[in-house]
């Protein structure tokens, strides 16, 4: 699972399940996290250091069973709901193949062991 300390990463399309942590947010990390699905995760965001920020984007990303998640708890988290233009540290400069996470969910769960010229990805919409 990511766990970022001082940069800027985009993690997108996911699929995290029966884990103890997902996404760990660290010393001056910016994660913008979008469309990914959490299932059965004790943690699925958690922060080991000060000044850290996560970005929900546009996508929502899924939380099922999760222990401890509740965007109260989190202060840190900054949602946005007009997309990218508000996000002033996150800029995607390349070109994403983004699917909503339940379609991510069942991206991984299809394809995860296959070898890669046995792999045909669904066509999904491109953002970014």
């Amino acid at each position: 699972m990511p766990h970022v300390n001082r940069g800027t990463v985009d993690v997108y399309n996911n699929y995290y399940y029966d884990l103890l942590n997902g996404i760990g947010v660290g010393i001056n990390a910016d994660i913008l996290v979008e469309a990914n699905f959490f299932e059965q995760v004790t943690n699925p965001i958690y922060f080991t250091g000060n000044g850290g920020v996560v970005r929900f984007g546009t996508l929502p990303n899924i939380f099922i069973d999760c222990e401890n998640y509740d965007e109260d708890w989190y202060p840190d988290i900054i949602l946005y709901d007009d997309g990218y233009t508000s996000m002033p540290s996150i800029r995607i400069s390349y070109p994403r193949n983004i699917s909503d996470a339940n379609t991510a969910k069942q991206v991984v769960m299809t394809y995860s062991g296959v070898m890669p010229e046995h792999i045909t990805i669904p066509n999904t919409n491109s953002l970014g």
